[in-house]
């Protein structure tokens, strides 16, 4: 098992909770005009912080990857859907390097 810097992961899941809180609270089909635009704002938006930070994300053809730490996630169905899988399996990761 790779060696985890339980600090540098613990500081990074806070990060991105609030960072996929924040998109999260964007998304959302309403019906009015503009929805899709915003949704992509918001996802680009995400993106740009997650990598600011530091993580490293994937967005193409093949689906969405985030990483950081160690600890990466994909998913098919969008980038908040990577953020949650990785802060899922990052927080079992500091977890059992506890």
């Amino acid at each position: 098992m790779k060696k985890v810097d339980v600090t540098m992961v613990a500081i990074a899941i806070r990060t991105a909770r609030d960072i996929a809180d924040s998109f999260s609270d964007k998304l959302g089909y309403d019906g009015s005009d503009g929805a899709y635009d915003r949704g992509r704002q918001a996802s680009a938006s995400a993106k740009n912080q997650l990598e600011d930070f530091g993580f490293t994300v994937r967005d193409d053809y093949r689906g969405h990857a985030v990483s950081f730490g160690g600890v990466r996630a994909t998913c098919t169905g969008g980038l908040l859907g990577a953020v949650q899988n990785w802060l899922r399996k990052a927080e079992a990761k500091i977890g059992d390097a506890a």
